[in-house]
């Protein structure tokens, strides 16, 4: 018999993992009803849309707001447990069955990476409290933006290397894929200059391949890029990263997979509070995958504020 000890919500971006997530979804339902029974799911018609149908779900007694998609998909119904910097509802817990390219979020929660084992943690009842990340900036049509975000944000490389992933087949999988992005945006990226500044030290400007703020450890499919980042430590770890030429990016690809980057001497980590980072170039944020706004920006952390299966 199912056992669910939760009222479940099925937030389902059907084009996540390039329209893989909406072909998957008739089987993975299937498998979902052996274990929470029937099975309350609405779709994703568009960007954004995942947040407005998390806040509806909230208001409507659901214990529990799954996500089924990527990074991007947990990203927005992240921000639909909060209205005006307020909890809807401080108990309402946040699941996610791992279906996007690079699903790098849940590996930091410990979930298996296939969706039929991910989807067997929803017959207990274990949570835990989880820090979040937010961030103030411009919007890509220069509104402003106060938002969450789960995993990790990031200007340079990385992000070039998400955007490059949006295009591909969903023949591949998440690693391959990522892989084949970070090549693709090799040829063309170029360092950017930034001016940033960690809490309250003095404001330090260089020139840079990537600057990444992390609150879980993964990203670009599996890079282990934040190995000592903890989801409940009330702290962003965060990677500035000298500038490099493409060739020498490529060689150094693997260490970023296994950790090792962290040894290398044009690699600066630091745990913080806040960051803020500006720039007179037009510098493109990617947050969980996504580009969702530009320079100016500033992050901070807001401790142990969302209550997440584990």
């Amino acid at each position: 018999m199912p056992a669910c000890p939760f009222k479940v919500k099925f937030i389902v971006n059907p084009a996540a993992a390039s329209g893989k997530c909406g072909w998957e979804w008739g089987r993975v339902r299937q498998e979902l009803e052996k274990v929470v029974g029937k099975v309350e799911s609405e779709f994703t018609s568009g960007p954004t849309i995942a947040t407005i149908l998390t806040r509806r779900a909230i208001e409507d007694h659901f214990e529990m707001i799954v996500a089924v998609g990527g990074d991007g998909t947990i990203s927005e119904v992240v921000n639909g447990f909060f209205e005006n910097d307020q909890p809807l509802n401080p108990e309402a817990i946040l699941g996610s069955v791992p279906l996007g390219n690079g699903s790098d979020f849940v590996r930091s929660l410990g979930y298996p990476q296939e969706w039929e084992k991910a989807i067997q943690k929803f017959a207990d009842a274990n949570t835990a409290l989880m820090d979040l990340g937010r961030y103030r900036c411009l919007g890509t049509r220069g509104e402003e933006l106060d938002r969450y975000f789960a995993n990790v944000a990031d200007i340079g490389l990385g992000g070039e290397t998400a955007a490059s992933v949006k295009g591909q087949s969903g023949l591949f999988g998440g690693k391959v894929k990522f892989f084949l992005g970070a090549v693709k945006a090799l040829t063309k990226y170029k360092n950017r200059n930034i001016t940033f500044r960690l809490d309250e030290e003095p404001a330090k400007e260089q020139t840079v391949s990537s600057i990444v703020v992390a609150n879980g450890q993964f990203f670009g499919g599996g890079m282990w890029i934040a190995p000592h980042a903890k989801l409940d430590d009330g702290k962003l770890d965060v990677l500035v990263i000298d500038r490099m030429e493409a060739m020498e990016a490529y060689k150094k690809m693997q260490n970023y997979y296994n950790g090792s980057h962290l040894q290398d001497p044009a690699v600066k980590y630091r745990q913080v509070a806040t960051v803020h980072m500006d720039s007179s170039e037009q510098v493109v944020l990617y947050v969980d995958g996504e580009p969702l706004g530009r320079l100016p920006c500033s992050f901070s952390v807001r401790p142990q504020s969302i209550r997440v299966k584990v």
